[in-house]
């Protein structure tokens, strides 16, 4: 049994994180938190800390000075919240048009995601649950492009003017008055095949997009992540004595970190073929192809 400490949202509070390097026959992962006002800090003491703390992890530090770098391409994400399109009408507040307009673009979404590509740009709409619809508008542009935009109406505007001369029911899924939020999310990756020392003695690791993180275009982040934690869950319980974490740690690592560069080349190609100057004729033949190889890869 060891005293783990995994580090998520609470690593935004993480004054110092340090290897106990002077104790040789125990060695522990030093914590330093900060507290609200004027608290003073308070510091744990751990067999192993994993850094389950995103793509500006704190935690990486301690194993490799590989930082992320930016794509190119931002996604702006909208959501939508829609009427199912099976239901008659709108309830006694709407009127007919705001009915009928949503329940055009329920259908022009359907069940699952739709891909509208072109010039090195895209609307991309996944219907997610309770009748919401997350809407991306993918553009390539160098990056602080929206930072002078104010969000709300200017924001707006300043994505649809990316969306000029495109198909005024694709243009609904960003004009819409359902259309709320509209969040900046600059792309970055970390570098493929991210690799490391295993720490001194197992004491840090990391999973998710601490370790590799990567664009959207696989679909296989959040995957990623629920396997990486699996693992090391798994190379923990075996480790019987804390001698035994290194061995079980830089084997979780090398497993991890094999999977994962396969996931983010192919989800970097994927991005050049759906954001290409070819689209969406590229993405149709790279859909072909899928389907005739029986869909993608288990």
């Amino acid at each position: 049994m060891h005293d783990s400490y995994w580090l998520g949202k609470r690593a935004a509070n993480l004054h110092w994180l340090a290897l106990d390097r002077g104790n040789t026959t125990n060695p522990k992962v030093s914590l330093t938190f900060a507290r609200p006002s004027r608290a003073p800090s308070v510091t744990f003491k751990f067999d192993i800390a994993v850094g389950a703390d995103g793509a500006w992890s704190r935690t990486r530090g301690l194993l490799s000075p590989a930082q992320p770098t930016y794509t190119g391409v931002t996604f702006v994400d909208v959501q939508l919240t829609l009427r199912d399109a099976n239901e008659n009408g709108g309830d006694g507040n709407e009127v007919k048009e705001a009915a009928a307009a949503r329940a055009e673009l329920s259908n022009l979404v359907g069940r699952g995601t739709l891909f509208a590509l072109g010039d090195s740009r895209a609307i991309i709409a996944q219907r997610n649950s309770g009748d919401v619809v997350r809407v991306y508008g993918v553009v390539r542009v160098p990056l602080g492009t929206f930072d002078a935009t104010p969000e709300g109406e200017d924001l707006r505007a300043a994505v649809l003017q990316h969306f000029d001369g495109w198909a005024q029911k694709l243009r609904a899924l960003i004009t819409t008055p359902d259309a709320k939020g509209f969040v900046v999310r600059p792309l970055w990756v970390l570098p493929s095949g991210l690799r490391w020392d295993t720490a001194s003695g197992g004491r840090v690791t990391l999973l998710g997009d601490a370790a590799h993180l990567m664009v959207p275009f696989a679909g296989a982040g959040a995957n990623l992540a629920m396997a990486d934690g699996a693992d090391l869950g798994l190379a923990l319980a075996k480790a019987k004595a804390p001698s035994e974490l290194l061995e079980r740690v830089r084997e979780y690592e090398s497993a991890m970190q094999e999977r994962a560069k396969g996931e983010w080349e192919g989800s970097m190609q994927n991005m050049g073929v759906f954001l290409s100057d070819s689209a969406p004729a590229s993405a149709v033949e790279k859909m072909k192809k899928l389907m005739a190889g029986g869909g993608p890869p288990a």
